[in-house]
């Protein structure tokens, strides 16, 4: 994925919008696509719509790697900041996405409860993803380990949610230490470069734009 910017319009809707509607001739694939928050709800939603996206077809090939933007919030970053920045060799997107079913007539709670490995809802199906657990997780990390009040959050999600897919580097007292970014042009200007913030270079930085850490067979853009 090349640096740069785009233009794209708006388009009020008031009805269903059609795959041509969504990559609409001379420039398709000229969109973003934003996931909404919501929590462990907002999660499993956006899974869906991605592995929609990932199915339907249009312009010779899937709608998922034509879109150009991907906006998140919340419990739709839960699932948005892992996928963007799944690390070369980890899982696939099919996995992490979920398999696309047929025919939704099929689905049973026995076969809903099967994940794949790597999938995106692995981590938030797990008993110390609810909120009692979290609750107590929070409490141990502020009175034994003394991560700030500010940083138990950002804590709590790099423990339960980007560990599991290699984003997550913490420090002594687990609070996480690492930075996302674009690419390794982009920490230069805007996060490591002269005036700015030189001390962060030896800190974890994850990219997603540079061709030496995605692996362009399995790139989610």
């Amino acid at each position: 994925m090349v640096a740069g910017t785009f233009a794209a319009g708006t388009m009020p809707a008031t009805t269903p919008l059609t795959v041509n509607q969504f990559c609409p001739a001379p420039t398709p694939g000229n969109v973003g696509v934003a996931l909404s928050g919501g929590g462990s709800r907002a999660l499993v939603a956006a899974m869906g719509q991605l592995r929609a996206l990932n199915r339907l077809t249009a312009n010779g090939g899937k709608l998922l790697p034509q879109v150009k933007a991907l906006s998140t919030v919340s419990g739709g970053s839960w699932l948005g900041v892992p996928f963007v920045y799944l690390p070369p060799g980890s899982v696939t997107d099919a996995a992490y996405l979920g398999p696309w079913v047929e025919n939704p007539d099929a689905l049973t709670p026995e076969g809903l409860a099967l994940l794949p490995a790597g999938n995106a809802g692995v981590p938030i199906a797990s008993p110390l993803f609810g909120p009692v657990a979290l609750a107590l997780q929070a409490l141990l990390l502020h009175q034994v380990l003394r991560v700030p009040p500010d940083m138990l959050w950002q804590t709590l999600i790099g423990l339960n949610i980007l560990a599991a897919h290699g984003l997550y580097a913490p420090d002594r007292q687990l609070a996480p230490t690492d930075t996302f970014s674009f690419d390794a042009a982009t920490v230069s200007a805007q996060i490591t470069g002269p005036g700015l913030n030189p001390a962060l270079a030896a800190e974890p930085i994850d990219l997603y734009a540079d061709d030496a850490i995605l692996p362009a067979a399995d790139a989610p853009f």
